[in-house]
């Protein structure tokens, strides 16, 4: 199977899918306040909650991601890995008609470059 992807200049198609989460760990929540330059305490009662103990971004306007505006990301340089990874996503790339089924979220699925095994594994389990 080809998987090939370019992201999408403009395109913030996966930051606006409803009843979707975000996962984060607490470094990352951190990360992301010390690059709004607010307090932790501060960025985890307005931008997080919990669910299933798992820490997660709230939705912001209309369920998109809390962080986009105007199509842009706002946290970009410091974004959860969770959104560095898609769209390989386990559950995206387990079969030809779920990675095909995807295209109509994402339009860079099908562009851009080819994407080798071993390149998503580094990708989903993030070996460097």
């Amino acid at each position: 199977m080809e998987y090939k992807f370019e992201c999408i200049k403009g395109c913030s198609n996966c930051c606006k899918v409803s009843d979707g989460f975000v996962f984060l760990t607490e470094k990352e929540a951190q990360k992301i306040a010390d690059y709004l330059q607010k307090p932790v305490e501060e960025f985890y009662l307005w931008f997080t909650k919990k669910l299933d103990d798992r820490l997660c971004l709230v939705d912001g306007d209309d369920e998109n991601c809390v962080f986009i505006e105007n199509s842009r990301c706002l946290i970009y340089p410091v974004r959860p890995q969770q959104c560095r990874d898609y769209p390989f996503w386990p559950e995206i790339i387990s079969t030809i008609k779920r990675w095909e089924q995807e295209k109509s979220v994402c339009p860079g699925i099908g562009k851009g470059k080819t994407y080798t095994k071993d390149e998503i594994d580094e990708i989903i389990f993030h070996k460097k």
